[in-house]
């Protein structure tokens, strides 16, 4: 049978705005498959594995979204020359930032995923992954009041959480490769879509769910439904055509303009 399939590399395929993905996850010869040395889901995770309550207890998730970013009036810096990195770090661009408002709230966006998965994904090059969570963590406590740095590290919790949980689901082995019809793959894509939000959703709180996988879900809905109609054997090509750009009208406008550049991508996954 083959290894696995991991959903993450069909996202990282689809849409580069979320390139920290393309750093965890690597094609297989069949569908695609978590790379064996993923760092921030089986290195980093690991880290958290014996305390379970990170993995199904939601934590206190009252900071502020993406709508209040106006509100930052703290925020860590975004060049490396101005921050206390571990030596591997050093000169690399740091992607997303930890924010928080006059009052000392953490403010919740996709800045704040993708700074998570900046450290994480170094996990491995490190002696001690716990080295990569000590870097969030200090540079929380340096530039955020302490409310907002207590925040960030309980969600950071509740992210390891999820990507144990994830992680345990998308490493289900599939059924050997001469058996992976286009039908099975757009199947167990689509279960893995649902299986990945109920987690997100069992461990989040709306707000962070939003934040940090809003757009993820909004283009992966629209990718599934491509590759659903591509193969759909009782459709004329102009009425795929209608029905594609029916579903790309529904996108939010960033991955609008971004959809057209990955359609080849995602289509090479099922032929």
């Amino acid at each position: 049978m083959t290894k696995t399939l991991s959903f993450l590399a069909v996202i990282a395929l689809s849409f580069s705005i979320w390139s920290a993905l393309n750093n965890k996850v690597s094609s297989s010869t069949s569908v695609v498959e978590v790379s064996a040395a993923a760092p921030d889901t089986q290195t980093a995770s690991s880290v958290v594995a014996d305390d379970q309550s990170a993995m199904t207890q939601k934590p206190a998730q009252t900071a502020n979204t993406e709508s209040n970013q106006d509100a930052i009036h703290y925020q860590t810096p975004m060049q490396s020359d101005q921050l206390e990195l571990l030596p591997v770090l050093e000169g690399t661009g740091i992607d997303g930032f930890l924010a928080a408002t006059e009052a000392g709230e953490l403010v919740i966006s996709l800045q704040t995923r993708d700074f998570f998965d900046y450290f994480l994904s170094q996990a491995n090059l490190l002696e001690d992954p716990w080295q990569s969570i000590e870097q969030i963590h200090l540079l929380a406590e340096q530039h955020l009041p302490a409310q907002a740095a207590e925040e960030a590290k309980q969600l950071l919790d509740a992210y390891l959480g999820y990507q144990e949980l994830a992680y345990q689901y998308l490493s289900q082995p599939l059924a050997p490769a001469q058996e992976q019809t286009p039908e099975y793959k757009i199947h167990v894509l689509e279960a893995a879509q649902q299986e990945l939000m109920r987690l997100r959703r069992q461990v989040f709180e709306p707000p962070v769910v939003d934040a940090f996988f809003g757009m993820e879900e909004a283009y992966t809905d629209f990718a599934l439904t491509r590759l659903t109609l591509m193969h759909d054997p009782y459709l004329e090509p102009q009425e795929k055509e209608a029905a594609l750009q029916k579903a790309a009208a529904k996108l939010p406008a960033e991955l609008r303009n971004s959809e057209a550049r990955h359609r080849e991508q995602l289509q090479a996954l099922v032929e």
